[in-house]
């Protein structure tokens, strides 16, 4: 599955600084946290979505320089300037301590704080009447289960997903 997701991230479109070999093995690590998961593979895919989403897992959010980033995509920033989110899933110290304590690298414990966000999220709104995947990436983004925003995400999932079903089955 690890070499399934880094292709998808690359055909997705990734912040990319070098040759698509040198991004691969920069994401490796991530992929792989993301593929050791016990999960479905579509749960799986979500959270390799979400971090695509959430950062296109440009190399400063994943070293833990998001002071470096361009204005406007530096980790939600606090009024100090300080990043107020860590790693490709952009989690905040209150929802992942662990992952705060152990730093950038902390692949795997940050993979399963994302993964256990995503499924609350999907509990939350499993009730509404906004589709299900809709209902999770509102719930991960903090937003309302319904709101519309939430749709676009879930598309850009299903399109993720179909990816991987056509390549995985290649």
């Amino acid at each position: 599955m690890t070499e399934i997701l880094l292709t998808l991230w690359i055909q997705m479109g990734i912040w990319q600084q070098g040759p698509a070999e040198m991004e691969r093995a920069r994401l490796r690590p991530w992929a792989t946290a993301i593929s050791e998961l016990q999960s479905t593979d579509q749960l799986k895919v979500a959270v390799a979505y979400v971090a695509w989403k959430e950062t296109r897992l440009a190399a400063y959010v994943l070293e833990g320089r998001c002071k470096e980033g361009p204005r406007g995509q530096r980790c939600d920033p606090g009024r100090d300037g300080e990043p107020r989110a860590l790693g490709p899933w952009q989690l905040h110290r209150a929802a992942c301590p662990l992952a705060w304590e152990q730093g950038p690298s902390s692949y795997r414990v940050q993979a399963d704080c994302a993964a256990r966000q995503i499924r609350y999220a999907m509990r939350r709104c499993s009730n509404e009447s906004s589709g299900y995947w809709q209902g999770a990436f509102n719930g991960y983004a903090g937003r309302r289960c319904d709101d519309p925003r939430g749709a676009v995400r879930a598309r850009e999932h299903a399109r993720m997903y179909a990816l991987f079903q056509s390549t995985a089955s290649s």
